[in-house]
């Protein structure tokens, strides 16, 4: 099991404002698990707190595909898996 963290760009609203979304999960030999939004930040200021639920559960599922896609393109050694 491996505490990690990974950060990805999207953007959110009508402006298609550009956010950085920092998302923690888990590891171990059957893949990711635990996997939740740590903070999301525009321009280094943390706008976590801002986003309605709905936006953040559609952040949370956008969040959760590109990571898994991410982990998918990784090589397995990487984390330590063999």
């Amino acid at each position: 099991m491996a505490d990690m963290q990974w950060d990805f760009e999207t953007t959110t609203g009508e402006g298609s404002v550009p956010i950085t979304v920092t998302v923690s999960y888990e590891t171990d030999e059957h893949g990711i698990y635990n996997d939740s939004i740590e903070k999301i930040t525009h321009e280094k200021i943390d706008v976590t707190g801002i986003f309605c639920e709905q936006q953040f559960a559609e952040l949370e599922m956008e969040a959760s595909m590109k990571l898994r896609d991410h982990y998918l393109q990784l090589d397995q050694s990487d984390f330590g898996l063999l």
